[in-house]
Parts: C-alpha cells; structure tokens; sequence
C-alpha cells in the first residue's frame, strides 16, 4: 500500500505581509478600461477586483502607476493570478467580481522605499491613493521578424495576410466530439436474457462512431428498456477489408442505452396505428460492458473513417484528401504515413515530407499539411518508429539514430514514388537536429525547413532538466529508464547514442551547418526555453550565404500550439518560402488558406484511429491508474500544484453551511486535504462564517486511491484537531464520505444533490467527456458551479520540475520531484497515442456550453500549462 502523505502546513504564501486598503483602481488594454477596487498590498504586489470579467492572463505584463497629491509612482510587474473575488457581490453587475494579483517586479532601492512609505501611509490612512494600470498587449504588432542574414541584427517586418486569394474558407464545427463513419451494418437486440423479436428485422446502422449509433428500424417495437445488448453482424464483404481478421462475416456484442428516438415518434403501448409503418429512428450510447465488443468495434471504426468508400462519398467536395500510406526503415520496422494532397494533382508538383518534432505525431500537422496541400504541394507527414504514434516501436527505445533512419527511408520512399518532383524537408525540434545532421551527410532534398530546431542538445537537456544530463554520463552515471524532454527512454542508451552519433552540443550543430550546400529556413521562438537565439544565429552562419533567413517569431514558445495566431503566421510564411523555392511559378497567387472544417474532421479521424490502435482495456485501464496514483502523492509538495488547488478553492465561491461538494476523480484526496485545511483556518479567522460543516464527497474507480484519500483526509483531521480552535470548539468544518463509481459509467447520485462539482485533470482521460459532464449537470443543484481543470495539448511539465528545483533546499527533493516528472511522463506517452485528449480553451468552453451549463470561463494555471474551466448551471437554487 502506498505511504500515507503528511498534510502541507498552511502557511503565509507571500514573502511580504499585506495591508487592507480602499484604493480605486482602473486597468486598461487596447482602449477597453475596467474600474475596481485594490483591497489589499504589500512590498511583493497588489490585489484588484472588478466587477466584469478582464480580458487578461496570467504571466501578461502591466504597468502600474499609484497616484497621490505629492505625486506618481510608476511600478512594473506581471499578472500572477485570475480568480473570482470571494464574499461580495456588486450591486450593478450580477457577475461575481474578478480578481487580478499582480506580482511587482523586482524594484530599485529608490522605488522600494517610496513604495514602502506609501504603505506605511496607506496603512495610518494619513495618505490616500489610486491606481492606473495598463496591461501589455500580449501580441506585438509583428507576427515573424526576419533576421536578413547571419552574423548581423538587422531585422525586416514579416507581413502576414490571412488569405491573399480574398477569399476565407471556412465552415461549421461539428458538432461531436468523435467523427462517424456511415455505415449500414445489421442489428438485432437485446433485453437481457429476452430477445426481442420484433426488433430482429430490418434493423441497421444509419451511422457508426466508437461511442454510440443512430439505428433505423421498419418497424416500430411495442416495448423498449433503457439499457439493451446490441449485436452487429459485420457482413463477409466489409468484413474482409479489414486487417487481422478471419475470413467471413462475424458479430460484435455492445452495451448501450437509449438517449433520443425520433421526436415524431411514440414509442411503448399508446403506439398510434398510423405511424406503423413510418421507420423509427434511435440513438444509443455504448456504455463500458462487453469490453470485447467495444474493442471489436473500435476497430471497424478506425478502419472506415479511412476506406475508400469515404473518399467516394465525399468526392467533388473536399479540397484536399488523406490517405494512409506506410513503408518500413532500414531495422525492417513499419513507418505510418499520411499522404496529403489536393484534389487535382499536376504532374511534377513538389514533395513536403513533415518529420513530426520528439514526442509528437502526424496527427499535430494536419494544419500545417492541409495549409501546403491546398496550395498544390504534395505532403507525406509520418510517425517515428521507437516513438508515440501509430509507427512500430515504444518511446522507451527513442533514439536520435533511429529518428534519423526513418527519416531516410521516407525520404527514399518520397523519392521512388515522385521521381521528378523537388522534395523539402519540414522538422521541428529534436528531429530539426536529425535532418540538419543528415542533410550535411547526404543532400538528397531541395530545400530544409527547422520550426524551433534544437541545435544543441547538451544545452537543451540542462534547461530543461536543470543538469547536465550528456555530462553526467560521461562521468559514469547510469540512470535506467528517466523522464528525457516529457517522455519515460532508456536514458543510457538515449544519451549513448546521442554522443556516439554526433549529435551533442552547439559545435558538432556548426560543423554540420558547415557541410550543407541546399537553402536552410529557420524558425526561432523568442521564448524558447529549449533553445537560445544565439546558438540558432551561430548554426545561421555557417549555412549557406543568402539561402538561409532566420524568421524570429516574437513572443512565441517552443511548441507553436500555445498561440495558433502565430502557428497560422509562421505557416503562412512557410508555405511563401516553399512557393518561391520550389514552384515560383506559383507564387504571384499568394497562399491559400485550407477549409478550417476538413481541417477539424481529419484531426477527429486521426485522434480516433489513434485511440483504436492503443487503445487499453478496462482492467489495464485501472492497473495503469493505481500504478500513477501509487507515485503521484509528492505533487502535494509542488508548490505551482499547491496554486492550482488554491484556484480551484477561490472560484467555487463562498459555500453556505452544509454545502455538498463532488471531488469527480478525487484520486489520493489532494483537494479534499486542501479544503479541509482552508475551511478551518476560515472558521478560526472569518467570525461570520456558517458553523455548520460542509459535506464533501471523493469520488474514483481505482480502490488504492480511494483508501489513500480516506487515510490522507483523516491526518489532516487527525493533525488540525487540537491545533485549531474552530475544530474543538465548532467540531470539524467538513464531513467526508467516499464513493467507488466508474466517471464514464451513470453516477450514482439524484438529482441536482451537490452545490459544486470539481473535477481536478480528469476529464481529459475520460471515454466520452461530454456525456460525463452531463451527468455532472444533471447531479448539480440550479446555481451550482462546475470547476473543470484540463492540461494543456501538449503540456510542457518540466516547467513545474524547473521551477520547483529552483527553491527546492534538499537533494531528496530534487530527486522525489524527478521520480514525479518521470511519472507525468506515462500521460505524455498516452496524449501522443491517441489514448488521453487534452482540450484547448475553445473545446473546454464549447463542452461545457453543450450541457447547457452557463457563463463558462476559461483560465491559465498550474505554471501556464493546464486550463481551469468555471460554469454554472441554470435554475433558479432552492
């Protein structure tokens, strides 16, 4: 069993103490102004609340100006938070007030005692103030900065047109979550052990996704139960094209329940005689039983998002097509691909392979293949092999050798398909440090394209780990299988390699730079914690003079999918550069911008086939969790994990006595400990607090964690009893109780029975999130909030690993904080393999909005690297 964790002490969080003021406060961005109030400040920085929502994030810069009679003083800092203000409504606006903490940057010693003496004024209430602040655009007035050639700063302003054809193309998002194949497939039903005959005829598919069907029957049956056995008979023809199967028709048994039937329709004994012969029409949602089945059919699914027959049915519509192709590397292993081009193909149109950066897939750059493919390119993009994707191979086996092999033999296979075509390489990342290696050994492209390239990898590491990882080894140390850049390798073998290969530091990158003789495009991120713009522009100066531009993109990080407005811009410009290289003749055109709505369909297809080729059952499902769980306890410890709980206590709002709160995925307990301890410092130090306690219940699938909460919650209990007076006087703040339930299963709750649901970096991991959310609506009360935390695609989590190394005092710190950033390593593997999905804030504010829950609100938190999502339901509260 694992060790019981101690609770955190509570303590002041700020290094300076606060004093209460009544200062007005106005902030202001682009001409938009919000008035306020700043109830509290200190040395360190200063509180704000408004009455509306600002248009804000956090870490964006502000500048601050305190007004008094004798003068002005100007104070720098950036936003460290974004909450709701707790206590208080406004009487104009029916919005809850919004806070804005904002951290002072670091002052001058002039500066810091006026400051100084202004509190001490604020504080005697001799001297009385306001605050100005203006908050920084978060993006400049330029998209890309070219750096015109190596060796000097000069810079040229990249104008980025959205389409240069005038014309934007674009449709409606679909709705689902999950793309659907139209498939006509027999089905017969069941009511457990009674078949229902009449149902038995003419029942089939109308259409197909790995989470539910519309079934069309002829006939109209007199009685239906809520939950039914599904069976789908897969005929010999289909069944035949699919891979791995016996030859001829076989069945596949599902569980589902009923969630629509035709709204023209009366089902059950009140049957009209008139209607008997109009076809029924039904939804049903598969629910988790018959696991078989489900992976039986998961696999039908992935198979047909991809047939032929979808390419016919959409034929004449779409402007570019995807077809899945493969090949395999010089170690025999198989490389998936998708081959991207537009509808009509000219002959001789050049080549873009895209070779996906370390830890990504193919399915990341359907943008960008569909911004190259639309405009005449043809694009082969692919998974690595020893990697995450649909590739042969495990990510613990990564190697850059390995990346480099692939690499090859797609460029080989690009080559023997399209002999006469001009071929360009497109990389990111580590893999921008595999094809400069590999294009100095053998130019067998046109043109090199690196999006954020790594180009010293020593360096790399230690920013990112906080060590000189390649140093250690060379001085003996062996580290087994560790956490490289986010994802769990052999880091020996990795790093062997790594060294043995040529790939180490910033000069075996120049000496590389120095051999290639084609045009090599750079895109650099200006806060890039991978990589310094230094190093890129020392790689700049030994490529080849005139054919190499830089292009800075300001204000941008590593992975470009933090601020798709810059992904967009650096496409663009991507797809000009590929233009006038490699067809000039197509230049004068300009770029084309691709349907957002194939776009969104072929991601949905991509991330379905992806779940379908990894997908885990039920009972592997649970042992991966308990095994997490089993290491995740010390997170309590992190101090930016410490401030996401506290975000998620500062927007559920004051709760009135026995307020009933559901923890959904509560896993070892870590927020009910923080409620538990926030609640009765608030009890001691608030006299107008509700005596009465709140009723919080924990709710998990896996037992291990369910008994660790119970045992962490009872500490807290067992450590604050006697130490706090509101708990020996009052008795405890909150009760607990604890509930086994599956999250993609019916909760086993009434009816509007909890006040706030939190639901803490589980939704993500979820088989159907929008059908659990609704069933988080309909157990919530009218009024009550729903707080969402979800990380972000592709969350860098070494950041909370660096910025926690940076205070951490003991060795063994350091090394608990590794062993967690080594685990978050197994979601990292997951997201790449299609099994987990992390949502964007549009995803996150367009689920929660199809529940039909209200005012939802998207924040940054957890180091910038998850969103937290906050909406109520409608109704009137009791």
């Amino acid at each position: 069993m694992p060790k019981p964790v101690n609770p955190v002490p509570v303590q002041e969080r700020r290094r300076w103490p606060r004093i209460a003021t009544r200062m007005e406060a106005r902030v202001s961005l682009n001409g938009a102004a919000w008035m306020g109030a700043a109830p509290n400040i200190s040395l360190g920085g200063v509180y704000m609340t408004f009455a509306e929502t600002i248009s804000a994030n956090e870490n964006q810069p502000i500048q601050l100006n305190f007004l008094t009679e004798a003068g002005a003083l100007e104070i720098g800092g950036k936003v460290r938070g974004l909450r709701e203000a707790l206590g208080h409504r406004s009487a104009s606006v029916q919005e809850l007030p919004m806070g804005l903490a904002v951290e002072f940057e670091e002052l001058e010693t002039i500066k810091e005692k006026i400051l100084s003496s202004l509190l001490d004024g604020l504080r005697e209430q001799s001297v009385s103030a306001r605050l100005m602040g203006l908050l920084a655009p978060q993006e400049s007035g330029d998209l890309l900065l070219e750096i015109r050639s190596a060796g000097t700063d000069a810079i040229s302003h990249v104008s980025i047109h959205p389409c240069s054809s005038g014309v934007a193309r674009s449709s409606l998002p679909e709705r689902r979550l999950v793309p659907r194949v139209n498939l006509a497939i027999p089905v017969s039903l069941e009511e457990g052990e009674a078949f229902l005959t009449d149902l038995r005829q003419e029942a089939l598919t109308a259409n197909l996704s790995v989470n539910g069907a519309c079934l069309r029957f002829r006939g109209h049956p007199n009685q239906l139960s809520q939950h039914l056995v599904l069976r789908l008979s897969i005929p010999s023809s289909m069944a035949s094209r699919l891979p791995d199967t016996p030859v001829g028709a076989f069945e596949c048994a599902v569980t589902g329940e009923i969630v629509w039937t035709d709204p023209d329709t009366v089902v059950g004994d009140e049957l009209k005689n008139d209607l008997s012969d109009r076809p029924l029409c039904m939804g049903i949602r598969f629910v988790s039983q018959h696991e078989e089945g489900l992976r039986s059919l998961t696999e039908v699914v992935g198979y047909f998002l991809d047939s032929a027959d979808r390419f016919e049915e959409r034929a004449g519509t779409a402007g570019v097509t995807s077809v899945q192709v493969e090949c395999r590397n010089a170690a025999g292993r198989r490389i998936a691909a998708y081959h991207d081009r537009p509808e009509k193909v000219l002959p001789g149109v050049p080549v873009v392979i895209i070779s996906p950066g370390y830890g990504e897939t193919k399915k990341e750059y359907v943008t960008l293949a569909y911004y190259l493919a639309c405009n005449g390119f043809h694009v082969l993009r692919y998974d690595h092999t020893n990697h995450v994707g649909e590739s042969e191979g495990d990510i613990v086996d990564a190697t850059l050798t390995s990346m480099d092999q692939d690499l090859a033999c797609v460029t080989d296979f690009v080559k023997c398909t399209w002999p006469t075509s001009s071929i360009a390489v497109v990389t990111t990342s580590l893999a921008g440090r595999v094809a400069l290696k590999q294009v100095a050994r053998s130019p067998r492209v046109d043109l090199l394209i690196l999006i954020t390239g790594v180009v010293d990898v020593q360096a790399t590491l230690q920013a990112v780990h906080q060590e000189d990882l390649i140093l250690s080894f060379l001085r003996g140390v062996r580290r087994g299988v560790l956490n490289v850049l986010g994802f769990n390798v052999h880091a020996d073998y990795f790093l062997s390699d790594t060294i043995k290969a040529g790939y180490t530091n910033l000069h075996t990158s120049i000496q590389d730079a120095s051999q290639i003789s084609i045009p090599v495009i750079l895109f650099v991120a200006e806060h890039d914690a991978w990589v310094q713009l230094e190093s890129v522009k020392a790689v700049q100066a030994a490529l080849p003079a005139q054919q190499s531009p830089l292009y800075l993109i300001p204000e941008a990080m590593h992975r470009l999918h933090e601020n798709p407005r810059k992904a967009r811009a650096v496409f663009q410009q991507l797809v000009t550069v590929c233009l006038e290289r490699l067809a000039p003749e197509c230049v004068a055109r300009g770029v084309l911008e691709p349907m957002k709505g194939e776009i969104g369909r072929q991601s949905r297809i991509e991330r379905e086939r992806a779940r379908a080729h990894h997908q885990l059952a039920i009972a592997d499902l649970q042992e991966f969790w308990q095994d997490y769980l089993s290491q995740f306890q010390y997170i309590a410890n992190i101090h930016d994990y410490w401030h996401l709980l506290d975000h998620i206590y500062r927007l559920m709002g004051t709760l009135d006595g026995e307020g009933r709160i559901l923890d959904a995925g509560c896993g070892n307990g870590n927020f009910g400990m923080f409620l538990m301890i926030n609640q009765a410092y608030r009890q001691r130090h608030t006299s107008a607090v509700d005596p009465r306690p709140l009723h919080y219940t924990g709710m998990d699938f896996v037992p291990t964690a369910l008994k660790q909460a119970k045992l962490n919650l009872g500490n807290v209990a067992a450590e604050s009893y006697g130490k706090i007076e509101s708990w020996v006087m009052g008795g405890a703040s909150v009760i607990t109780s604890f509930c086994r339930a599956d999250l993609n299963m019916r909760l086993p709750f009434r009816d509007n029975q909890f006040d706030r649901i939190v639901c803490n970096l589980v939704i993500s991991y979820l088989e159907d999130p929008l059908c659990t959310l609704r069933e988080f609506m309909r157990v919530l009360s009218p009024k009550g909030k729903i707080i969402l935390t979800n990380l972000k695609p592709q969350a860098d989590l070494s950041q909370i690993y660096r910025n926690f190394v940076r205070l951490a005092d003991r060795p063994e710190e350091v090394e608990e904080a590794r062993q967690l950033l080594t685990n978050s390593g197994k979601i990292r593997q997951a997201e790449g393999d299609g099994v987990f999905r992390f949502f964007d804030r549009q995803e996150l504010a367009m689920l929660l909005l199809s529940t039909g829950a209200v005012r939802p609100r998207i924040f940054s938190t957890f180091a910038n690297q998850a969103y937290l999502a906050v909406a109520e339901k409608p109704g009137t509260a009791k």
